[in-house]
């Protein structure tokens, strides 16, 4: 069975593609991770919500700017969170593991909130 995907998804998904693409010559455990969240984005199709987020906020939110936040969201400096995900591989940190799918979720809620949350916090 085929699934009709609409325009505002296709539209996120090129643009998602065309920004994992300029990632391509990147290494380094950041370039995977990333990828895990690409992959997982390219799978949310029917929502949405997420997907006019993604085509609304681009080009000022990219896959590395989603990655660095999360990498902040879940720093053990971070005072409202001190576990970090097995999503991220790193020797360098104490982690407590959470789950891939709390992290995608806080994705979300980001790229959902985006908009309001940079005109909030003018550290972003």
């Amino acid at each position: 069975m085929t699934t009709m995907i609409n325009n505002i998804s296709k539209q996120a998904i090129t643009i998602l593609s065309q920004d994992f693409e300029k990632l391509q010559n990147e290494t380094g455990p950041n370039s995977q991770n990333i990828k895990k969240i690409y992959d997982w984005l390219c799978t949310q199709t029917n929502d949405l919500k997420l997907m006019q987020a993604i085509v609304d906020n681009y080009p000022n939110l990219t896959l590395k700017k989603i990655w660095k936040f999360i990498l902040i969201y879940y720093h053990p400096s971070n005072k409202i969170n001190k576990q970090i995900s097995g999503i991220v591989n790193t020797n360098n940190w104490t982690v407590v593991e959470i789950t891939d799918d709390q992290v995608y979720q806080k994705i979300r809620n980001y790229y959902l909130n985006f908009k309001k949350e940079r005109n909030t916090n003018t550290n972003e």
